[in-house]
Formats: C-alpha cells, sequence, structure tokens
C-alpha cells in the first residue's frame, strides 16, 4: 500500500489513476484464475479510496464500480472468508448500492441491485431479495442497458437476476409467479 503521508498529498487526477491501476490489475488476475491477487488489488483500491483525502473530489463515482463487482464475484467463489451472517458481503452490496443509486446511473445501479438481490437470495432473506428484485425490475430496461452492462461488468448480471428470483419463487412454493418470471425472461430478455 501506500503510506498516509503518500495519500495525502495525492491529488483527484493522480488517485483516479492510482484506482484505475487497481482496478485494471484486479481484473487482470481474476481473467487468469490468479484470484487472491484479484481480491488484494481489489481491495487495495477500496482501502486508498477510503484513505485518501482528494477521493471527495472525485465527480465519477463509476470508478470503482467494478470493485464492488471483482470483490462480489470474488466472494461467490470463496475467494473471501466471511461469517456465517456474511457481514462482509452485506456491507459490501449496501455501499455499491448507496454509491450506485447517489451517481444515478441505471446501469450501475441496476448491477448494484442484482448483486443485493442475490446475495439476499443466498442468505434465504427473501423479503429483502424480493424487495431489492422490485428496485430492479422498476429501474431495469434491457433494450436499454445490457450493452453498456456488459461493456462494464463483463456480463449483464442484472437480467441474470431475472432468472435466479425464479429459484427464490420455487423455494417460497410460488410457482404461479415463477412461471410469470419465466415467461418474462423468454419473452422479454
Amino acid at each position: 500500500g501506500f503510506s498516509s503521508q503518500v495519500l495525502l498529498s495525492m491529488n483527484r487526477s493522480d488517485l483516479e489513476c492510482v484506482i484505475k491501476v487497481h482496478v485494471a490489475l484486479g481484473k487482470e488476475l481474476a481473467s487468469v484464475h490468479k484470484g487472491a491477487g484479484s481480491v488484494v488489488a481489489y481491495q487495495n483500491a477500496l482501502q486508498i479510496m477510503q484513505a485518501a483525502p482528494s477521493a471527495r473530489y472525485i465527480r465519477d463515482r463509476s470508478l470503482v464500480f467494478p470493485i464492488f463487482s471483482g470483490l462480489f464475484l470474488a466472494l461467490k467463489f470463496g475467494q473471501i472468508e466471511q461469517d456465517e451472517e456474511c457481514i462482509y458481503e452485506q456491507n459490501l452490496a449496501r455501499r455499491f448500492v448507496t454509491e450506485t443509486k447517489l451517481h444515478g446511473d441505471p446501469v450501475h445501479y441496476t448491477r448494484a441491485l442484482a448483486m443485493q438481490a442475490e446475495m439476499y437470495g443466498r442468505l434465504q432473506d427473501f423479503p429483502a431479495a424480493f424487495e431489492a428484485f422490485e428496485q430492479l425490475k422498476r429501474n431495469y430496461d434491457a433494450e436499454k442497458l445490457t450493452a453498456s452492462i456488459c461493456k462494464a461488468y463483463g456480463s449483464d448480471r442484472s437480467a441474470q437476476c431475472f432468472s435466479i428470483s425464479v429459484l427464490w419463487n420455487i423455494q417460497q412454493g410460488d410457482m404461479f409467479a415463477a412461471k410469470e418470471t419465466c415467461d418474462y425472461v423468454f419473452e422479454h430478455l
């Protein structure tokens, strides 16, 4: 990492470059199956953002969004250990949703909501999963967003969340809602 003196002296432009390098490193290490290194790069980027005073001057917060997505995938593949309640992941998802909502771009906001919904579904907190999913549905338009989401994140996990929600409906015994969602996926996604 960087010393506190270096972090204090970084201007906004330098900080943005450092974050971009860490994000690129995290993505590249993940793509060559070096998950532990990828996690370190992403976590370092978040720590630098939190510690550098110039971070408050960064206008385009989308700079950090791939960090959240990368860490979420690392969690999913067991590259980050966490407690039974998945507190780390819950905090990560909450922060991602908050940051993207403030940013206001549905490309990132729906990705964050998909991440949060998927996490709650996996934790079997179905009311919270469906709440996040309902917000995603209100903000998601496949025709307008799919290409941009894929460009930013490599795939459209917002669209994928629709299919995942079918499983939650089945687990809840709501076959009617499961079928309705399947029909929607086949017709619109």
